[in-house]
């Protein structure tokens, strides 16, 4: 397809669409939210970088378990502290 731009996607693309999201929904529904949900954005956003990180990757994934041992992320250096966080 020449012609067509091509799409650079950064290494927190996931986490950019989700704090995208995240805006959105508070852009245009805040009132709608209940007070867990308001804290939850207050927490998720008070976290570290590699935390929101690891928070985001973990929540798009399917299943409930997830070892360390499969979790590698070259942007989440520190994953056991981003884990504990």
């Amino acid at each position: 397809m020449s012609g067509s731009p091509s799409i650079v996607l950064t290494s927190r693309y996931y986490l950019d669409h989700f704090d995208e999201m995240i805006d959105h929904v508070l852009e245009r529904n805040s009132e709608a939210l209940e007070l867990r949900h308001q804290q939850f954005v207050a927490d998720f956003r008070e976290m570290s970088l590699e935390a929101r990180c690891l928070y985001v990757r973990i929540a798009n994934r399917k299943g409930s378990i997830f070892p360390k041992q499969y979790l590698r992320y070259e942007e989440i250096p520190s994953l056991d502290e981003a884990a504990d966080e």
